[in-house]
């Protein structure tokens, strides 16, 4: 009697039904999905309208690519002759079948010139500094995404390994897909190699405090004696604490410990609705300020040294200048970015501009009404407006 396919049926419906739940929520019109969206149909509309202004351009781009694509179809059946690959060679064709078989040195010959044409008919577009920036980062996603080396009917490797394996790659490669399918989201590695305080995050430590955006860990000494002032680190809020403490040999965390310092690390949260509705001002005041303040409630230091990475910095960058803008920087001693992009004007491609950094004025953006705890630091509950800003008082301060 043959077997029932119906449960495995029943769990495979399930899973797109769940993917198509979580592909509708990314979808909602303040998702951030939505944001890049409009910001991509606002520039290709932009580069289509620069395009029909000037049709002799791309006419120009396609006579000239046609001419290209034949003459490329007409030596593609004909044995190539060895070359020494270019200096930074495309690795996505780094292969030997890619030069080897005819049909496959086509597919991906043709791809690399239509590439080619469509970069430059944006770059030929006459479209603003933004939109020609957006339209060159859709289109070379899109470009991406349609290579050869993609897509197994056209990729002479996955063919290969296919072949090779018995089918074994490309069950893998169905097991790979349902799993990410159960989970939501995209796997980048195999997410069971590591294992916290197995073979990652080894320095032993504690959570002191948490609230809910963070938990500050402080990390156990490894010296008879420590320096007076701790050391808060401030990883990407995108990234998980252990960035900076790995492995023992290749552990930020582990040396500053072993040099005597006393460590802080700020772990952020997974952030999920409603929390994902949270702002600048709270990863600030919830993360920055609330482990410098905690750090240095739990040593008794009137100063902390401080070190930040990537958007870590930039949020300790934000930190600073709140605190030289309000005459308090006597709670800092020593402050360092890693990787850090402050000399900057923060904003967003596809929303309006966020904040801006060092070099500028406009902290809190032009009219900007302070929330509580900045009125609380401030030292006044609603201070006035001057010049389309708050006014900055003299006293206050983060410590």
């Amino acid at each position: 009697m043959p077997k029932s396919h119906a449960p495995q049926a029943d769990r495979i419906a399930g899973l797109l039904r769940r993917s198509q739940e979580k592909i509708a929520t990314s979808l909602d019109a303040d998702s951030p999905t939505q944001h890049v969206m409009a910001g991509f149909s606002e520039a290709y509309r932009a580069w289509l309208e620069s395009v029909s202004a000037k049709p002799q351009t791309l006419l120009d781009l396609q006579g000239k690519y046609m001419q290209e694509q034949m003459s490329l179809w007409m030596k593609a059946f004909q044995p190539e002759a060895p070359k020494e690959a270019p200096r930074g060679a495309d690795k996505r064709f780094s292969a030997p079948e890619w030069d080897d078989l005819p049909l496959f040195r086509y597919y991906r010959d043709s791809y690399l010139l239509t590439s080619k044409m469509m970069m430059q008919a944006v770059d030929e577009a006459e479209l603003g500094a933004a939109d020609k920036r957006r339209m060159r980062f859709f289109m070379r996603q899109y470009l991406d995404a349609a290579a050869p080396s993609n897509y197994l009917a056209t990729n002479p490797e996955a063919i290969k390994a296919a072949l090779e394996s018995g089918g074994k790659s490309i069950e893998d490669g169905m097991k790979n897909l349902v799993a990410d399918m159960e989970k939501g989201r995209i796997s980048m590695t195999d997410e069971q190699a590591f294992e916290v305080g197995r073979n990652i995050a080894l320095s032993k430590g504690a959570v002191v405090h948490e609230n809910e955006l963070i938990q500050l860990i402080q990390y156990s000494p490894l010296t008879a004696k420590v320096h007076e002032r701790p050391l808060v680190m401030v990883p990407p809020c995108i990234n998980k604490f252990y960035i900076m403490d790995l492995q023992p040999e290749n552990s930020l965390v582990r040396y500053a410990v072993e040099q005597g310092h006393t460590v802080f690390m700020v772990s952020w949260r997974n952030v999920k609705p409603p929390l994902d509705k949270l702002t600048w001002d709270d990863y600030v005041e919830m993360g920055v300020i609330a482990a410098l303040d905690e750090a240095k409630a739990i040593t008794g230091a009137d100063k902390v040294n401080a070190l930040g990475f990537c958007i870590g910095g930039t949020l300790l960058s934000a930190v600073v200048l709140f605190v030289l803008a309000i005459g308090a920087v006597k709670g800092f001693a020593f402050t360092l970015g890693l990787t850090t992009l402050i000399d900057i004007a923060i904003v967003f491609w596809f929303t309006k501009p966020f904040v801006t950094l060092l070099g500028k004025t406009k902290f809190f953006g032009e009219g900007h009404r302070f929330s509580g705890f900045e009125a609380e630091h401030l030292g006044a509950a609603n201070p006035p407006l001057h010049n389309g800003r708050q006014r900055p008082a003299t006293t206050g301060g983060v410590a």
